[in-house]
């Protein structure tokens, strides 16, 4: 039987071929991943690791900081930086500091003669304006804008209030006699000086109040705010703070209500109170 040609070997070397070409378009496709661990890194590999190995010899090449004799330049920022302003306790601008007998206004017009107290948006000072000799109160606000439209925006509001009208206004609500710039920065509203505040009265005596005394107050507030509504405002910060009395004079006496004999109340004097 004569044999035929060889046709299988070719075969063999096509196939073999094509195989190959497989793995070798298999390996290019594998070169850049993250996986491979026989083609190394991705592509741009080696000249972050030669910039690095760069960096590693000029660090050790270089010579320590405490070598070096620290000149201006190389001081530190801290060094060099403005101290930060002082602060209030509550993290805004501090009050305005003023010595007694210091003179505030055009001309040192009020002369300031005490403190009266410190508010979230101001301080109030006792001034005596010049050259009446009247007694004042000028609230100073922080050196901040954000107190400072708190402070326009309160005075703007009572001289609606007095435009309105001012009888009711003068009897219901703080009376605004000016107001004033102090060094640029502190805006201040001259008012009528007014006693304490409903609070303090409280804390004189052992708390609690008389039933007339209360009625007169609610009576009072209720005219008040009636007055309010007819303008379309509203008090956005009812409190006892926030009520004050126009004189201080009271008096205590036995409380009304409590059943231990030494517990006192105070009653605000000449009735009815303002």
């Amino acid at each position: 039987m004569a044999e035929g040609p060889e046709l299988a070997e070719p075969e063999r070397v096509v196939h073999k071929g094509r195989r190959h070409k497989r793995r070798r378009h298999r390996s290019r496709g594998n070169e850049g991943s993250c996986g491979s661990r026989s083609h190394g890194s991705a592509p741009g590999s080696r000249h972050r690791r030669g910039a690095s190995s760069r960096r590693r010899r000029r660090s050790r090449n270089r010579p320590r900081s405490q070598d070096l004799e620290r000149s201006p330049r190389s001081a530190p920022r801290h060094e060099h930086r403005e101290p930060r302003a002082e602060r209030h306790r509550d993290g805004g601008p501090p009050h305005i500091e003023v010595e007694i007998g210091a003179a505030l206004g055009e001309e040192g017009r009020y002369i300031v003669e005490e403190v009266f107290g410190d508010g979230a948006s101001g301080r109030v000072l006792g001034c005596r304006e010049e050259p009446s000799g009247k007694l004042v109160a000028v609230k100073v606000s922080r050196p901040a804008r954000r107190q400072r439209r708190h402070a326009e925006t309160e005075v703007a509001t009572l001289q609606k209030l007095q435009r309105h009208n001012r009888e009711l206004a003068e009897k219901h609500v703080v009376r605004l006699l000016d107001t004033f710039e102090h060094d640029q920065d502190f805006y201040c509203i001259v008012m009528e000086p007014l006693a304490m505040s409903l609070r303090g009265l409280l804390q004189e005596g052992d708390g609690g109040m008389f039933l007339a005394d209360l009625r007169s107050s609610a009576h009072q507030l209720t005219n008040c705010f009636a007055f309010f509504q007819s303008m379309g405002l509203a008090h956005g910060d009812l409190k006892c703070t926030n009520v004050m009395l126009r004189r201080g004079d009271y008096e205590l006496r036995p409380h009304p209500r409590l059943s231990d004999p030494d517990a006192m109340a105070a009653r605000p004097m000449p009735w009815p109170f303002e």
